[in-house]
């Protein structure tokens, strides 16, 4: 079964026609970099997942009801991602105590943990008074949600308000971009419980409520830096292209990207290609020659991996432990950049039979150093 996301299938269907015609004529004035979105969305960090793997039935658990709200805002190119807003109910949480949280988050409490008209205005008069320091002009698109209370003294952003039930149509973020955050904020929660219950005697239950906002921080910053400018642009283009183009070259050039194919003949070039059987063998002749380079480039590869390779296992634990001595002692974003790293070198590494442990010599370097810095 699929689950649902987004809001398309609302109760009242609206023509959202004539916002495409009034928001293209607006933002003749912006480019990609100055158009910008943002949305609230409810995050519940604690939530076990629903589903399993096992066939047999399988007894599930009282689920935590752990919430905060999460605000992202970014521009349609989307290479500018603004730090998340997180709302949660405590003014200062213990486990933020000695924490700089704010270079992952802008943090604000209230009542319900939710957005309230106070904390979007104040936010809104921020990111103006950043936005005239470096004299640049936006139009913000957003919907009429009543907490989004809109100053009169903004100087340089430009509101534009979606028309009533019509977010699930056009607005960018219901369209994926939030999908796309939580999938990435779910798979970093659920890699660092996979640790943990590796490494400590200890229930799922009781991993999951280990959990604290301080970990909900760190997740939320990697899932954000994780969403690629290719999903937010793609998520925007319903405003861009309104208009549809040709599905069959769209579909064609897609299946060409994914194929990773090195120089690769368009869609019109190939349906217009022109080949003589004078060419036939001259491909014979350079299908043998790439035949000779592969093996050659085979046999230097088996020499390089037989001398330079280390059992996958004992790469996983170290790079665990790395992992997780960094999750304790975290302080910047710069140590976010590395767990994630880390992270996706240990996906490549279980994916592997064997990794090349000399083919990334920088992130080798990096880890053989603090291996020796947390082992003593």
């Amino acid at each position: 079964m699929t689950k649902l996301h987004g809001e398309m299938r609302t109760n009242d269907p609206v023509d959202v026609d004539l916002f495409i015609e009034k928001f293209i004529e607006i933002s003749k004035s912006y480019n990609a970099d100055q158009i910008y979105n943002l949305d609230e969305t409810g995050l519940y960090y604690k939530l076990i997942p629903s589903k399993s793997i096992c066939r047999n039935r399988f007894q599930g658990y009282k689920n935590f009801k752990d919430r905060v709200s999460i605000m992202l805002c970014s521009n349609m190119s989307g290479n500018h991602k603004l730090k998340p807003v997180m709302i949660s109910k405590p003014k200062m949480p213990r486990c933020f105590k000695s924490y700089d949280y704010k270079c992952f988050i802008d943090y604000y409490s209230s009542k319900r943990a939710w957005m309230t008209g106070t904390i979007f205005t104040n936010w809104l008069l921020n990111f103006d008074y950043h936005l005239k320091n470096e004299k640049k002009q936006i139009l913000l698109l957003m919907d009429n949600c009543p907490s989004h209370c809109v100053p009169s003294n903004l100087d340089n952003i430009k509101i534009l308000f979606f028309p009533p039930n019509s977010t699930g149509l056009i607005q960018p973020m219901d369209l994926g971009i939030i999908k796309t955050f939580k999938t990435h904020f779910t798979r970093h929660k659920l890699m660092y419980l996979t640790d943990l219950l590796e490494q400590q005697n200890i229930s799922v239950y009781s991993s999951y409520k280990k959990l604290t906002l301080k970990d909900t921080v760190i997740f939320v910053k990697m899932a954000w830096e994780d969403v690629s400018e290719k999903t937010i642009a793609n998520c925007f283009g319903i405003l861009s292209n309104p208009f549809k183009k040709n599905h069959v070259v769209e579909v064609q050039d897609i299946a060409v990207e994914k194929t990773d194919i090195f120089d690769p003949l368009e869609v019109e070039e190939f349906l217009n290609f022109e080949y003589s059987e004078n060419d036939t063998f001259q491909d014979v002749e350079d299908i043998e020659n790439i035949k000779n380079e592969e093996v050659e480039a085979e046999v230097e590869s088996n020499e390089v991996e037989s001398n330079d390779s280390i059992d996958k296992e004992d790469i996983v634990v170290k790079l665990t432990k790395i992992e997780n001595d960094l999750l304790k002692n975290i302080e910047n974003e710069h140590e976010v950049q590395l767990i994630t790293s880390i992270r996706r070198y240990k996906e490549n590494v279980i994916k592997t039979q064997k990794s090349r442990w000399a083919s990334n010599s920088t992130l080798r370097t990096l880890i053989m150093l603090n291996y020796l810095k947390f082992s003593g």
